[in-house]
């Protein structure tokens, strides 16, 4: 995979639809949302937001990939800890899975 795809449509190749949540989300409004789209895995930018993903797949069962924070200082999982889980993944794998979007598969869910 080209590694200047935006983010999103990286996501969108790999079979992922992107639900972003706004910085001002109360807690309440998280776990709606993460309970609402079905989010298996969250990224949060600072230890605030990735504990509050935390909190909210731990009230609705949702997040089974769990939360990772993108500050590697944060508790918990980094993104570095998910880009060395992704090292065991064939390229071949990798390969097919832009396969899996198509035009008419949602890349982003907006709340």
């Amino acid at each position: 995979m080209d590694e200047d795809l935006p983010d999103n449509l990286a996501a969108w190749f790999a079979g992922a639809v992107v639900v972003p949540i706004y910085e001002s989300s109360s807690p309440v409004q998280v776990a709606v949302i993460v309970a609402d789209a079905e989010v298996v895995l969250g990224i949060g930018g600072v230890s605030a937001h990735t504990a509050t993903l935390r909190a909210a797949f731990a009230q609705t069962g949702a997040g089974r990939l769990g939360a990772w924070a993108m500050d590697a200082t944060a508790e918990g999982p980094s993104l570095d800890d998910l880009v060395a889980a992704g090292a065991t993944v064939s390229d071949d794998l990798l390969a097919a899975r832009p396969d899996h979007a198509e035009r008419d598969s949602p890349a982003t869910i907006v709340y």
